[in-house]
C-alpha cells in the first residue's frame, strides 16, 4: 500500500522570487559550460535509430505533455524548433506531441517496454493517485533555450515551488513501497527537451553556438499544467503508452 507523505513536509525555504533567481543562475551556469564545450568541439553526438535512442530505454514515468494542457504555447515552441531546423539541418527533433516536462521517472530504465510487471505498474499507479490527484494546477513559464550534453532544451521557470515539492513527495512515496525512482538531489530544475544533436561537425557546432546564443532570452510563453500522464515511454517520447491521465487541478 502506498503511504503519501503529508503536504506539510517540505524541503524548500526560499520564496518563489528567490528560487526563480536561483533557477536562472542554474541555467546560466549550464550555458557557460555548454558554450565552452561547443567552442572546444567537446560535444558527443546522440546516437539515434528510427527515432529512438541507441540502445532504446523505457521507464514507467510521470510527464506533463504540453499538447494535453489547456492553451499551451505549441506554436511558439514549434517556431523555436523550426528555426533550429533551418540553422542546424538534420538533427533529431522532438515531435509536437512529445514536447513535455518530466515530473519523475518512477523506475530504472529498461531496454524494452514490456519488462514492467502489472502488479508493479498498479503499485506505482496508486502512489501517483495519492500524491498527484487534486494537488493543484501549476503555472510554468518558458524562457530561453539551453544545452546540456547533446540535448537542446527550453528553460522552464515554475511560478512557485509546487512542482519541486510534488517530485519530492512522489519520490518519498515510491521509495516507501520499495521502488527505485530516477531521483536527483536538486528537485527544482525543469527542462523541456526539443532537439538532440546527432549530426556534428565543426561547422554545425559553430552554428549551434550562434543560434542558441541568440535564443537565450527568447520569451516563449506561459501555460498551466492541469494533467500529468502516468505512462511507459522511451527517453524521447517517440514510443509511449499512456496508462492514465491524472487531473491535478
Amino acid at each position: 500500500m502506498c503511504h503519501t507523505p503529508p503536504k506539510s513536509i517540505t524541503f524548500i525555504h526560499e520564496d518563489s522570487v528567490h528560487q526563480s533567481n536561483l533557477t536562472g543562475l542554474y541555467f546560466e551556469n549550464l550555458w557557460t559550460q555548454a558554450r565552452n564545450h561547443l567552442a572546444a568541439g567537446k560535444i558527443t553526438a546522440a546516437e539515434m535509430k528510427d527515432g529512438q535512442t541507441v540502445p532504446p530505454n523505457y521507464s514507467v514515468t510521470t510527464v506533463a505533455r504540453a499538447a494535453v494542457q489547456p492553451n499551451p504555447p505549441l506554436e511558439a515552441i514549434e517556431n523555436i524548433t523550426s528555426r533550429l531546423h533551418r540553422e542546424l539541418g538534420n538533427q533529431f527533433f522532438y515531435q509536437r506531441d512529445a514536447f513535455h516536462i518530466s515530473l519523475l521517472g518512477c523506475t530504472p530504465r529498461l531496454p524494452y517496454n514490456a519488462g514492467f510487471e502489472p502488479i508493479r505498474i498498479d503499485r506505482i499507479r496508486e502512489c501517483c493517485h495519492q500524491v498527484l490527484r487534486a494537488a493543484g494546477e501549476i503555472r510554468m513559464h518558458l524562457k530561453g533555450v539551453g544545452l546540456v550534453g547533446n540535448q537542446v532544451f527550453i528553460q522552464v521557470f515554475p511560478e512557485d515551488d509546487e512542482w519541486a515539492q510534488l517530485r519530492q513527495r512522489l519520490e518519498e512515496a515510491l521509495l516507501a513501497v520499495g521502488e527505485e525512482p530516477l531521483s536527483y538531489a536538486n528537485k527544482h530544475p525543469v527542462h523541456m527537451n526539443i532537439m538532440r544533436l546527432t549530426d556534428i561537425n565543426d561547422d554545425t557546432l559553430a552554428k549551434t553556438l550562434n543560434v542558441l546564443d541568440s535564443l537565450r532570452s527568447a520569451d516563449i510563453g506561459t501555460f498551466t499544467i492541469h494533467y500529468i500522464e502516468y505512462a511507459i515511454t522511451d527517453f524521447v517520447l517517440s514510443d509511449f503508452t499512456v496508462l492514465e491521465t491524472i487531473d491535478i487541478a
